[in-house]
């Protein structure tokens, strides 16, 4: 698949669903992607975008509390990875 995406001039990724738990990881990838969806740089289509809600959902319930030091270090190093990691 990535192949056939990279083919097109667009690319595929992932994100660790521990990190997605860290509350500001979790605030960055969902501003980027509401801001990607409002460029145009990103579709979803239906299912995948019920997919993605009940996601949000889910790891809310965890998200919406204080940091721990380990995930601020865990922050720290993230944001060290150039763009698009």
């Amino acid at each position: 698949m990535e192949a056939f995406y990279a083919s097109r001039g667009t690319y595929t990724g992932w994100n660790d669903v521990n990190d997605l738990m860290i509350p500001t990881i979790y605030l960055q990838k969902n501003m980027a992607i509401i801001n990607q969806l409002h460029s145009n740089n990103l579709e979803f289509d239906d299912q995948g975008l019920e997919e993605y809600k009940q996601i949000l959902i889910a790891i809310s319930q965890y998200v919406f509390r204080h940091q721990s030091e380990e995930e601020l270090e865990r922050v720290r190093q993230l944001s060290m990875l150039p763009e698009g990691i």
